[in-house]
């Protein structure tokens, strides 16, 4: 047996196990009372590179309010063994910041209905599977399904690796791991999670698409390395495009929910990059015009060389303004563009979209919140965007690197109470509706131009 704790703080025990080269089934006692269980198969790099196997042999504790507090005992044990590995009487410090990080936990909106979290992914024998976790809710009671276009769909569930279930932690309930594996039809396949006695009323936008066999053959991928620069590791075909496809039928359910557009509205992709969704949204609605911006001059020229006529593309500055006219547009949108911006950068572009807006236009943005923040858990990482969040009300200091070092000083991993964000659009837009964990599964407002 090799243990080994990294990391203890009141809300936040890290740390790596393993007993004859396998994962561990850990325990956490607190004054004689166990709190906790876990298991050590979460994966570190630096367990792999220590030659440590797969590097799959981490382990982390995600305590609720209270946490751990000043003269607790607390025990680590081997569950299967009922031996302890670690014991101690805690010294609590940073107290405030744990404070703040539950405060914000209390605003985050509960789950009361299965939430399926599913990405594409291609299969070694040629065929495709959803696959992710599925959180269901302690208050159902009730078998939950997937189905795909409404019917029941076989389904392969296990338990979640605890790397994907601590998403959850501060929600009451179980997580699986669901996949849904499929070939490829004539007809799109709409896969979601729900109560065996109500299939229909499944959470609106929490759903995956595989695409048809028509859906595949029209759309154009930009390649691995444009779309990492949007989408992270959805780098494959059947990745991006699923995501894609997925993404523009949820704006499109979004849009249908709250108005009927002109015939021919005139819609903007603000922050198109490989136009993953704009390719799917042009064939939706042929008779809208669209309208594709980003300042990522990469995947600008690729849309310009290669999908000239799905759209009008252009390049924009990094700063307003664009060259639209005034109340250009009935509907804008912005997939994961307020996710990359520090707030003065942000409020400058929000007043840019209200310029361009029509009266009574649409704007829907999605953004990173307290929910993505805090899905790791209280720890050395959280806690100095917890303190900015709580004083702020929006962390923006983390560079990303995915449009190239060049651009990093300007281009954030940024996240936004929803109150900070309609705060700073009140002077154009008023809010029509909000949708947390939705497109990209980041939280989504929508907005009316006033």
């Amino acid at each position: 047996m090799q243990f080994h704790l990294d990391q203890i703080s009141s809300g936040f025990i890290a740390g790596w196990c393993k007993k004859d080269d396998q994962p561990v089934r850990l325990g956490l006692r607190v004054n004689g009372k166990l709190v906790a269980e876990t298991t050590s198969d979460r994966y570190r790099k630096d367990l792999e590179e220590a030659g440590l196997g797969s590097g799959k042999l981490a382990y982390v504790f995600l305590l609720r309010r209270p946490g751990l507090t000043d003269g607790d005992d607390v025990e680590i044990t081997d569950v299967e063994a009922d031996t302890v590995l670690h014991a101690r009487v805690f010294t609590a410090t940073n107290r405030e910041a744990l404070d703040k990080a539950y405060d914000l936990i209390d605003g985050i909106p509960a789950l009361d209905e299965p939430y399926w979290r599913p990405v594409l992914v291609d299969t070694t024998d040629g065929r495709v599977s959803l696959e992710g976790e599925l959180f269901i809710p302690a208050s159902i009671t009730e078998d939950v399904h997937l189905y795909s276009n409404g019917l029941p769909a076989h389904t392969l569930a296990k338990p979640a690796r605890s790397e994907s279930a601590d998403r959850y932690w501060f929600f009451d309930g179980t997580v699986l791991q669901a996949s849904y594996v499929t070939d490829l039809r004539d007809e799109r396949q709409i896969v979601h999670a729900a109560r065996s006695s109500s299939p229909l009323a499944a959470t609106k936008l929490a759903f995956g698409v595989v695409p048809s066999k028509a859906d595949t053959a029209m759309f154009k991928f930009a390649g691995a390395d444009r779309a990492r620069r949007v989408a992270g590791g959805d780098d494959t075909f059947m990745r991006f495009a699923s995501g894609g496809l997925t993404t523009a039928t949820q704006l499109l359910r979004v849009i249908d929910d709250v108005t009927n557009l002109p015939q021919s509205a005139s819609v903007l992709d603000w922050g198109c990059g490989a136009a993953r969704v704009l390719q799917f949204l042009a064939a939706e609605r042929p008779n809208w015009t669209f309208y594709g911006a980003d300042i990522d001059e990469v995947n600008v020229s690729w849309c310009l060389e290669n999908i000239p006529t799905v759209a009008e593309f252009q390049r924009i500055p990094l700063m307003p303004k664009m060259e639209y006219r005034d109340a250009s547009f009935d509907l804008v949108y912005g997939l994961s563009v307020i996710t990359h911006l520090e707030e003065e950068t942000r409020n400058a572009w929000l007043a840019e979209l209200g310029r361009v807006t029509k009266t009574g236009g649409l704007c829907i943005l999605s953004f990173m919140s307290p929910f993505h923040v805090l899905q790791t858990g209280i720890n050395e990482w959280s806690l100095p965007l917890i303190d900015e969040m709580s004083k702020r009300g929006i962390a923006d200091h983390l560079k990303d690197h995915a449009l190239g070092q060049e651009l990093s000083s300007y281009y954030k991993a940024t996240y936004n109470t929803l109150q900070n964000l309609t705060s700073a659009v009140e002077e154009w837009f008023d809010v029509v509706s909000f949708h947390p964990r939705s497109l990209l599964f980041q939280d989504a407002v929508v907005l009316r131009r006033r």
